[in-house]
């Protein structure tokens, strides 16, 4: 015993020596169990009552054990360096956001985005947001320190590399909007240390492994374990349901993207969340009470914000007052600033409640130690619902789950459960009479007179009256699109009209009825009405909302008619996203010059490329982008040439076209960018040429002097703003902004007529 004891010493003094990289029991059994070592591991034994050997390690206790092998590796830093290098290739680092220092003989801790522990050592690498394309390399194993790794948003390719699973001292692992595929390597999910794991809002796929228990077992909050929006598919092992930690890692395990395969969810029953939290007025609000003294309870994020919401209260505060007396109860979670965005105040919100009656009680995030936080884990936008029942299950939800039954469905099936709901119903036209009048607001003193058609979405009767809300919402729309150069010098080559176009209600939900519902052939029946319309003549139609400033859906543009018609949505009212809507796509035949969310870090395809080349050649769209970076070719070389344009900044700038790579604009900012700049010179000579072109017929020419000379008013607006304006990059607009505003043209094959007849 003393001889084996001895052993055991030298072996104990191996494990807490600096290079001791795993450790490994073999029980007598066969089962192995493994361990990561980290460089202050302490391994000890002691001889129990009964003459055994036990092992200590970690606070656990390991009797029965056959064999202990401890794997030395000594720190390689060459090895290390070589490693990062291949990670740098394989992932084109020639052409990150970031590469300072990558492959030079610098410390490896001052290389971008890498840290290294008091050893030396590798530990830590973040490259997110940092431009990387390609597949990671097995070859990762070999950073045998590495203990959290972090890439979100990049254009990553093929599956996690299995070598991953090796990396015995890994904890955190992020890889997030990506596309990664594939699998997830079991063993990944095995490893001893691993405590946070992220891989969200990927392409990984088949079915969802059982080993996933293992990181359940660790997560102590929902935030610690994501395999959310990938295409998992299949049926859900049983161990995964049955989990304890199952109610609160649900919605970061079955929220899936689907289309490859869903996952079988028939017959799941999927818990409500379990919280306990104080609600705005002071009172406990404890999910287990809630849901056992209630039939039905409603777990409702929404926000005074969000038209979304008030559409919906229009019908749940009558059904609450109808229904709590029977069983029903809502909790409202809610936003309150300064803690998050969008959001309203507390004063703001408070007035909300008073003024529509709202009595359910709400949560707010300034609730007990921010417990509110936990549970909107399990919402996505507003408004997200989840009724719950007596047994804490869910019954109906919205946001979180694919073909999810949808929030306008929740009213129906709450008068399943309590009976017919009475009254919450929307005022409803009833006179018609002036649906498709026409009236002039502009007609043309020069030229032949472009037709430019201005009606309503979400008006109803009451509005209609002589000088009443919708004329005086075209008015001001109208107003608004000659606010820029050059329509402000051309608008006496336009007549104007307004259609009323009478909807049965003015609310934007799902309950309610609308005339137009983004159908072209309506809007242009409507617009058809107008006095002397030509046979050959393009009809150009603005579709207003009526939405009191709020953004129903991303504005967007049907413009790619062959007889250069359009019909342009503008879902906030009446804003500058008019001007780059309708001024910009419809009349211009201009292309976007912003990133789309999502895609700052993509490349414009080959594809696009010849489709550019196509749009400009045969119908000249797209003035204002272009795939080339040579100053001498791309489109607008001329103004860069030109020093009565020095002003403008113009010059070849890369993001455009909606990628962040490989698409060039003109200036770094203007109206189809950020929708608050006027139009850049490119985009104004486009709109100058159609409008004189329509206006003056086949016998205008065009003539660049003559141009320059007509767009001094707009050199001088461009100018103005762009020294008005503060410096900004690209990411100081939000992707989420952008989505509130504008959304890419859609490409339509005809004329109006077709469209009609279609």
């Amino acid at each position: 015993m003393k001889k084996m004891i001895l052993i055991l010493v030298l072996l104990v003094a191996t494990v807490t020596g600096l290079h001791a990289q795993h450790l490994e029991f073999v029980k007598n059994n066969g089962e192995h169990i493994h361990h990561g070592l980290p460089s202050n591991a302490s391994l000890t034994f002691e001889i129990d009552e009964n003459d055994e050997l036990v092992w200590l390690y970690d606070g656990v206790r390991y009797k029965d054990v056959e064999n202990v092998i401890v794997r030395d590796k000594a720190y390689d830093e060459a090895k290390e360096r070589e490693t990062l290098i291949e990670l740098y290739t394989a992932l084109d680092g020639d052409h990150w956001t970031d590469n300072t220092n990558w492959c030079s003989e610098k410390p490896l801790g001052e290389w971008h985005g890498v840290s290294c522990n008091y050893n030396g050592r590798v530990s830590f690498i973040d490259l997110s947001n940092n431009g990387l394309k390609g597949e990671l390399p097995e070859s990762i194993e070999n950073l045998t320190y590495l203990e959290n790794f972090y890439i979100q948003t990049s254009s990553l390719s093929g599956n996690i590399p299995k070598s991953f699973g090796r990396m015995m001292q890994l904890q955190n692992l992020m890889i997030t909007w990506s596309n990664l595929t594939g699998p997830i390597p079991d063993k990944l999910l095995t490893l001893p240390h691993l405590w946070n794991l992220n891989l969200s809002n990927n392409q990984l796929n088949g079915e969802i492994p059982e080993t996933l228990t293992f990181m359940m077992d660790k997560a102590t909050e929902p935030s610690q374990i994501s395999i959310c929006l990938n295409r998992f598919s299949g049926k859900i092992p049983d161990a995964i349901l049955r989990h304890r930690n199952f109610r609160n890692l649900w919605p970061a395990i079955l929220m899936q993207n689907g289309e490859i395969g869903d996952l079988q969810l028939e017959g799941v029953q999927i818990p409500g969340p379990d919280f306990e939290l104080v609600d705005m007025n002071g009172v406990v609000q404890k999910s287990s009470e809630l849901y056992a003294k209630n039939k039905l309870t409603l777990l409702y994020k929404w926000g005074s914000w969000c038209p979304y919401s008030k559409e919906l209260n229009i019908k749940l505060i009558p059904a609450y007052d109808q229904y709590k007396e029977k069983g029903f109860e809502v909790l409202g979670l809610t936003r309150l600033c300064p803690w998050a965005m969008p959001c309203h105040n507390e004063e703001e919100w408070q007035q909300y409640l008073d003024e529509n009656h709202v009595t359910w009680p709400n949560v707010g995030e300034i609730s007990e130690k921010g417990r509110y936080l936990d549970v909107t884990n399990f919402f996505g936008a507003t408004p997200t619902t989840f009724l719950v029942d007596q047994n804490g299950m869910i019954v109906h939800h919205t946001g979180m789950l694919k073909e999810e039954p949808g929030w306008s469905t929740l009213v129906p099936t709450l008068e399943e459960y309590f009976g017919a709901l009475i009254g919450g119903e929307y005022y409803t036209s009833t006179d018609y009479s002036k649906d498709g009048e026409v009236f002039t607001m502009q007609t043309a003193s020069v030229g032949c007179g472009i037709n430019l058609v201005f009606m309503g979405e979400a008006f109803v009767d009451k509005d209609m009256g002589e000088g009443g809300k919708y004329e005086q919402t075209m008015q001001k729309a109208m107003e608004q699109f000659f606010s820029l150069e050059p329509y402000k010098s051309l608008r006496n080559r336009f007549n104007v009209y307004g259609v009323k176009v009478v909807s049965p209600n003015a609310e934007f939900s799902n309950y309610a009825v609308r005339a137009i519902n983004c159908d072209d052939s309506k809007a242009f029946k409507y617009a058809s009405k107008i006095p002397g319309l030509r046979d050959d003549e393009a009809l150009h139609v603005n579709v207003i909302y009526n939405t009191d400033g709020y953004a129903i859906d991303r504005s967007y543009c049907s413009f790619y008619y062959g007889d250069n018609s359009y019909v342009c949505y503008s879902m906030d009212g009446v804003s500058m996203v008019l001007n780059h809507e309708s001024g910009g796509h419809g009349i211009g035949r201009l292309l976007d010059e912003y990133v789309e969310p999502g895609y700052e870090d993509l490349t414009l395809p080959e594809d696009k490329k010849a489709k550019a080349d196509e749009e400009w050649a045969s119908y000249g769209r797209g003035a204002n982008i272009d795939w080339r970076s040579d100053p001498t070719q791309v489109k607008w070389a001329h103004f860069i040439n030109d020093t009565r344009y020095v002003s403008e900044g113009l010059g070849v700038y890369e993001g455009s076209w909606l990628y962040g790579h490989g698409a060039y604009r003109p200036t770094q900012n203007s109206m189809m960018r950020y929708n608050d700049s006027p139009f850049n010179a490119p985009s104004r000579e486009a709109i100058y040429k159609y409008v004189m072109r329509e206006s003056e017929g086949s016998i205008w020419t065009y003539d660049y002097e003559t141009f320059v000379a007509f767009d001094e008013a707009g050199r001088a607006e461009f100018t103005k703003a762009l020294s008005n304006q503060a410096p900004r990059r690209a990411s100081d607009m939000s992707g989420k902004q952008l989505k509130q505003m504008t959304a890419p043209p859609v490409f339509v094959k005809g004329g109006w007529r077709d469209a009609i007849k279609k």
